[in-house]
Order: C-alpha cells, then structure tokens, then sequence
C-alpha cells in the first residue's frame, strides 16, 4: 500500500531477513498506529525500487515485527502524488495499493 503523506516506509522483520538486512543492529523507533500503540521499529535507509514502475527513490524504512502478519508493506512517500500528472476527466489519485 503506498502512503502518499507518510515520511518513512513500514515493512516486517521477515523481509528484512529474506533481504539479508540486519535490522537488529539498526536504531530503534517506536511508532504507534499500525496495529496498536508503541510498537518496536528499527529504522535503516534503503534505496526502494518498483521495478515495472521504473522508478526507485532513497527510503527511511522501519522494520518492525509488528507488521510481519500485514499482507502488504507500507511504502511511505510523501510528495509522491505531486509528481502524478491530473486530467481532469479521471479522477484524482491520493493513494493505491501495489
């Protein structure tokens, strides 16, 4: 799912593994609404990429075990809906899941 107005991305610890990423060495950031309040982050900066997109952007992502039973990530981008061109016979975009 991605967030236009978040500042960083949200992705489960189990990714980070899959990844090679050791995010328990990363600095901790607690965070509150996604699933309950004061849930346990580690925040490291990537580089994301949507492959089929053709776009990628540098990322401040939190790996959290909290969000290891989400479906899908939280891809933080804020800004990302002012590069997106409006016609006035669609309707405007503020947000899609992927």
């Amino acid at each position: 799912m991605l967030d236009t107005g978040a500042e960083m991305s949200f992705f489960g610890t189990h990714l980070a593994d899959l990844l090679g990423i050791d995010w328990r060495s990363a600095p901790e950031v607690p965070f509150d609404g996604i699933g309950s309040s004061n849930n346990p982050g580690h925040a490291i900066d990537v580089r994301l990429v949507l492959p089929d997109a053709r776009y990628g952007w540098p990322a401040r992502v939190v790996f959290s075990p909290a969000l290891n039973n989400f479906r899908f990530p939280l891809l933080g981008h804020a800004g990302f809906s002012n590069t997106l061109k409006s016609d006035s016979r669609q309707p405007s975009v503020s947000s899609a899941s992927i």
